[in-house]
């Protein structure tokens, strides 16, 4: 198979086909199971909400690459798109039946999370970084996932402040790329 042909595999199924379910299963959620005033106070929807957004913009910046995607960035899309069908599992986001809506499991979450950064370091050492920026935002991300893995997860304070952080990170990240002509 041709590099062009796995980079529009990825850009015409897999990341549509994925970030499309992860859509479709927070809009049953919020909608479908949650009265309005539990679903805004939600951190689990929040983190969907951000899952999505973020994987939104790896489609975007993975746009690019269509002339130099690899097996290596296929195989790492893959796993990506994997984690993030993961998370939104353990934030008890893939239950859509009428049932007792599943309890979320912070800690997996943050464990499963803690892949992308490690991806994303394997794909700009790939590329040849373009810029020291990219893994201090990696190790950033690390560190609050990590710290939510360890316990964090169990207070909604420190739940909160996580996603504030990864949203500020990923302002970051996004205007890094949009320098780079990436996005």
């Amino acid at each position: 198979m041709k590099n062009q042909s796995l980079h529009k595999l990825m850009q015409g199924l897999y990341y549509p086909a994925g970030i499309g379910t992860a859509l479709v299963l927070l809009i049953l959620r919020v909608f479908g199971q949650q009265p309005i005033d539990q679903a805004i106070s939600d951190i689990s929807n929040w983190f969907g909400l951000f899952l999505i957004l973020y994987s939104s913009l790896s489609y975007l910046a993975n746009e690019r690459w269509d002339k130099l995607y690899t097996w290596w960035m296929f195989l790492l899309d893959v796993v990506e798109l994997m984690v993030v069908i993961f998370a939104f599992k353990f934030l008890g986001l893939m239950d859509v039946t009428n049932s007792p809506m599943q309890r979320a499991e912070l800690q997996y979450f943050y464990l499963w999370l803690m892949i992308i950064p490690v991806l994303h370091f394997a794909w700009s050492i790939r590329i040849r970084f373009i810029s020291w920026r990219l893994p201090t935002i990696y190790t950033l991300r690390l560190v609050i996932l990590g710290l939510g893995a360890l316990g964090g997860y169990a207070t909604d304070a420190f739940n909160w402040l996580a996603l504030a952080g990864l949203i500020g990170l990923t302002w970051w990240y996004i205007r890094i790329k949009v320098k780079q002509g990436e996005i």
